[in-house]
Protein backbone atom coordinates (compact mmCIF):
# COMPACT_ATOMS: atom_id res chain seq x y z
CA UNK A 1 0.00 0.00 0.00
CA UNK A 2 1.21 3.66 -0.27
CA UNK A 3 2.06 5.63 2.52
CA UNK A 4 -0.94 7.69 3.60
CA UNK A 5 -1.83 10.03 5.98
CA UNK A 6 -2.68 9.77 10.12
CA UNK A 7 -5.78 10.68 10.86
CA UNK A 8 -7.07 10.86 14.24
CA UNK A 9 -10.27 10.93 15.75
CA UNK A 10 -11.62 11.09 19.45
CA UNK A 11 -15.21 9.29 20.32
CA UNK A 12 -16.03 9.49 24.29
CA UNK A 13 -12.48 9.01 25.13
CA UNK A 14 -12.06 5.65 23.03
CA UNK A 15 -9.39 6.57 20.53
CA UNK A 16 -9.27 5.25 17.05
CA UNK A 17 -6.44 5.74 14.55
CA UNK A 18 -7.11 5.12 10.86
CA UNK A 19 -4.79 4.95 8.33
CA UNK A 20 -5.76 6.76 4.56
CA UNK A 21 -3.62 5.64 1.96
CA UNK A 22 -3.09 7.61 -1.46
CA UNK A 23 -4.90 5.35 -3.64
CA UNK A 24 -7.59 6.08 -0.66
CA UNK A 25 -7.30 10.04 -0.82
CA UNK A 26 -7.42 9.99 -4.76
CA UNK A 27 -10.65 7.86 -4.77
CA UNK A 28 -12.16 10.81 -2.59
CA UNK A 29 -11.33 13.48 -4.83
CA UNK A 30 -12.36 11.85 -7.97
CA UNK A 31 -15.64 10.91 -6.10
CA UNK A 32 -16.01 14.84 -5.42
CA UNK A 33 -14.88 15.94 -8.51
CA UNK A 34 -17.74 13.17 -9.91
CA UNK A 35 -20.59 15.04 -7.70
CA UNK A 36 -18.94 18.76 -8.25
CA UNK A 37 -19.50 17.72 -12.26
CA UNK A 38 -22.96 16.06 -11.84
CA UNK A 39 -24.46 19.52 -9.54
CA UNK A 40 -23.00 21.81 -12.53
CA UNK A 41 -24.60 19.88 -15.02
CA UNK A 42 -27.63 20.10 -13.00
CA UNK A 43 -28.06 23.59 -14.14
CA UNK A 44 -30.80 24.16 -17.24
CA UNK A 45 -28.63 23.85 -20.95
CA UNK A 46 -29.76 27.24 -21.55
CA UNK A 47 -27.96 28.61 -18.32
CA UNK A 48 -24.76 26.38 -18.58
CA UNK A 49 -23.96 26.93 -21.65
CA UNK A 50 -23.94 30.51 -21.69
CA UNK A 51 -21.91 31.27 -18.66
CA UNK A 52 -18.22 32.62 -19.82
CA UNK A 53 -15.01 30.96 -18.55
CA UNK A 54 -14.78 33.17 -15.49
CA UNK A 55 -18.27 32.57 -14.69
CA UNK A 56 -18.28 29.00 -14.93
CA UNK A 57 -15.11 29.08 -12.42
CA UNK A 58 -17.42 31.25 -10.09
CA UNK A 59 -20.38 28.45 -10.51
CA UNK A 60 -17.65 25.74 -9.29
CA UNK A 61 -16.50 27.36 -6.39
CA UNK A 62 -20.07 28.54 -4.90
CA UNK A 63 -20.84 24.53 -5.41
CA UNK A 64 -17.73 23.28 -3.93
CA UNK A 65 -18.99 25.78 -0.79
CA UNK A 66 -22.57 23.76 -1.12
CA UNK A 67 -23.86 27.47 -2.86
CA UNK A 68 -22.55 29.28 0.16
CA UNK A 69 -20.78 32.55 -1.57
CA UNK A 70 -20.72 35.56 -1.63
CA UNK A 71 -20.16 37.05 -5.51
CA UNK A 72 -18.78 40.50 -5.29
CA UNK A 73 -18.09 41.72 -8.75
CA UNK A 74 -17.68 44.63 -10.24
CA UNK A 75 -20.64 45.75 -12.25
CA UNK A 76 -21.94 43.93 -15.49
CA UNK A 77 -19.64 41.35 -15.05
CA UNK A 78 -22.18 38.60 -14.57
CA UNK A 79 -22.79 38.11 -11.13
CA UNK A 80 -26.65 37.43 -11.77
CA UNK A 81 -26.13 34.50 -13.82
CA UNK A 82 -23.61 33.06 -11.93
CA UNK A 83 -26.02 33.39 -8.85
CA UNK A 84 -28.72 31.82 -10.43
CA UNK A 85 -26.53 29.10 -11.83
CA UNK A 86 -25.64 28.28 -8.38
CA UNK A 87 -29.35 28.38 -6.84
CA UNK A 88 -30.78 26.22 -9.95
CA UNK A 89 -28.53 23.38 -8.56
CA UNK A 90 -30.54 23.14 -5.50
CA UNK A 91 -33.74 23.63 -6.78
CA UNK A 92 -35.46 20.82 -5.22
CA UNK A 93 -34.02 21.50 -1.79
CA UNK A 94 -36.48 24.28 -1.24
CA UNK A 95 -37.50 27.74 -2.18
CA UNK A 96 -35.44 30.78 -3.36
CA UNK A 97 -35.32 33.77 -1.82
CA UNK A 98 -33.97 36.39 -3.57
CA UNK A 99 -33.37 39.99 -1.57
CA UNK A 100 -32.34 42.59 -3.82
CA UNK A 101 -32.70 46.20 -3.62
CA UNK A 102 -35.76 47.44 -5.00
CA UNK A 103 -34.65 48.57 -7.96
CA UNK A 104 -33.73 45.58 -9.02
CA UNK A 105 -35.99 43.68 -7.96
CA UNK A 106 -37.82 43.45 -12.00
CA UNK A 107 -35.06 42.76 -13.18
CA UNK A 108 -34.26 39.61 -11.19
CA UNK A 109 -37.70 38.44 -12.10
CA UNK A 110 -36.92 39.06 -15.59
CA UNK A 111 -33.52 37.11 -15.55
CA UNK A 112 -35.65 34.12 -13.20
CA UNK A 113 -37.85 33.98 -16.25
CA UNK A 114 -35.37 34.21 -19.18
CA UNK A 115 -33.24 31.04 -17.66
CA UNK A 116 -35.36 29.04 -15.67
CA UNK A 117 -37.98 27.88 -19.08
CA UNK A 118 -39.71 26.03 -16.64
CA UNK A 119 -40.43 28.34 -13.82
CA UNK A 120 -44.33 28.84 -14.12
CA UNK A 121 -44.65 32.72 -13.87
CA UNK A 122 -47.60 31.87 -10.73
CA UNK A 123 -44.37 30.28 -8.65
CA UNK A 124 -42.63 33.57 -9.39
CA UNK A 125 -43.78 36.30 -6.69
CA UNK A 126 -42.23 39.62 -6.34
CA UNK A 127 -42.87 41.56 -3.47
CA UNK A 128 -42.85 45.02 -3.77
CA UNK A 129 -43.56 46.74 0.10
CA UNK A 130 -44.77 45.90 3.38
CA UNK A 131 -47.81 45.07 2.15
CA UNK A 132 -46.86 42.21 0.63
CA UNK A 133 -46.10 40.21 3.68
CA UNK A 134 -48.34 37.64 2.36
CA UNK A 135 -46.10 36.53 -0.20
CA UNK A 136 -43.74 36.22 2.42
CA UNK A 137 -46.16 33.43 3.99
CA UNK A 138 -46.36 31.68 1.12
CA UNK A 139 -42.68 31.54 0.91
CA UNK A 140 -42.80 30.09 4.17
CA UNK A 141 -45.66 27.45 3.84
CA UNK A 142 -44.05 25.77 0.52
CA UNK A 143 -41.03 25.56 2.30
CA UNK A 144 -42.61 23.72 5.31
CA UNK A 145 -44.42 21.85 2.81
CA UNK A 146 -41.36 20.70 0.97
CA UNK A 147 -39.56 19.70 4.32
CA UNK A 148 -42.43 17.62 5.21
CA UNK A 149 -42.64 15.40 1.64
CA UNK A 150 -38.91 14.82 1.74
CA UNK A 151 -39.13 13.34 5.55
Amino acid sequence: ANAGTDVVSSDGGRTTTTHATHDDQHRNHENYARALARRFDSIPPGLRNALYPFQKQGVLFGLARSGRCLIADQMGVGKTIQALAIASCYRDEGPLLVAVPASMRLAWARECERWFPGLLTKNLVVVNGAGDSFAVETVRAVGNKLRELQE
